[in-house]
Formats: structure tokens, C-alpha cells, sequence
């Protein structure tokens, strides 16, 4: 896993504070697009151009549903976190 500092943000689903970024499988840092979840809510959220989470547009959501791979993926994110949380 590689994480970042980024600038403090609030998860616009419930209000925890969102400073770090992490990818859980690649060893590489988020980019811009790149789709994140609220660790706190396990809400989707989305990296803007400036890193700050943000959340999806309905556009954006449908796009990540379309998208077989990606959608799994999401998932898989989501039931790992499930499991650190417990």
C-alpha cells in the first residue's frame, strides 16, 4: 500500500475529516479520477484535480457501474474495509 497527505477535507456524506489517501493493492498514489471511499460512511467518493474526495455525479456513478471491472473492484474495496472496521 502507498499513501499520501493530502489537504484536510470533510467526506461530504458524513462529515469526517479526510486527510490521507491510500491505494490498498497497487503501489502507487491516487490520481486525479480516481474513485475512493470514505473510510469512515463507505461512501463512494471520487478524487478532484486537486486530490480533494468529492462526491460522484450521477453521471460518474452510472459510469462506474457500467464498468464490470471497475464496479467489482469497488466492491472489493468496500468488503475489505467492512473487514478492518470490524
Amino acid at each position: 500500500m502507498k499513501s499520501i497527505v493530502t489537504s484536510p477535507t470533510l467526506c461530504p456524506f458524513c462529515g469526517a475529516k479526510l486527510n490521507k489517501a491510500t491505494h490498498l493493492e497497487q503501489k502507487r498514489t491516487p490520481r486525479p479520477s480516481d474513485i475512493t471511499v470514505c473510510f469512515t460512511c463507505l461512501n463512494p467518493l471520487i478524487f478532484g484535480e486537486d486530490l480533494a474526495p468529492r462526491k460522484m455525479t450521477d453521471e460518474e456513478w452510472f459510469a462506474v457501474c457500467d464498468d464490470e471491472e471497475l464496479y467489482n473492484d469497488f466492491k472489493r474495496t468496500i468488503s475489505h474495509l467492512k473487514s478492518i472496521k470490524k
